[in-house]
This record gives C-alpha cells, structure tokens and sequence, in this order.
C-alpha cells in the first residue's frame, strides 16, 4: 500500500483501488491499495473522511493500520 500523505500532506482526494473489504461488529473495514488518511497510532487518533464509490458517499470514522 502506498501512504500518499508522505509525499504531500496536504492531498486532500485520490483515486484508490478497494483491496478487500468485510463486515464485523456491525462496522464495516476497507483496504485500499493507496490512500491520503494518516492512521491512528502513538496516541494520535486516525484520519476521518469520505469514500466515494459509485456516486455514494461513505463516511470513513477511523483509520488504523492492519499487522501487515
């Protein structure tokens, strides 16, 4: 996955491809093979945004980084 936000932190959309995506504890996880949103870690609370998908928007909550 590229981290776009190491190369402007000031991106503010992107064009991403959806990885993989599943359903648990009636939350809904997306992994994208790039993305602008800095992800939660250090104490720092992750990015909140929008995923726009087929003229749908979603709202993004959180982001965390998976174990890989």
């Amino acid at each position: 996955m590229e981290l776009l936000y190491y190369k402007d932190a000031y991106l503010k959309e992107c064009k991403s491809i959806i990885l993989n995506s599943y359903k648990e504890d009636e939350k809904y996880y997306v992994k994208l093979d790039n993305n602008i949103f800095y992800a939660q870690g250090g104490g720092q609370k992750g990015d909140k945004g929008n995923i726009i998908l087929d003229n749908k928007i979603y709202e993004v909550i959180n982001c965390i980084k998976d174990e890989n």
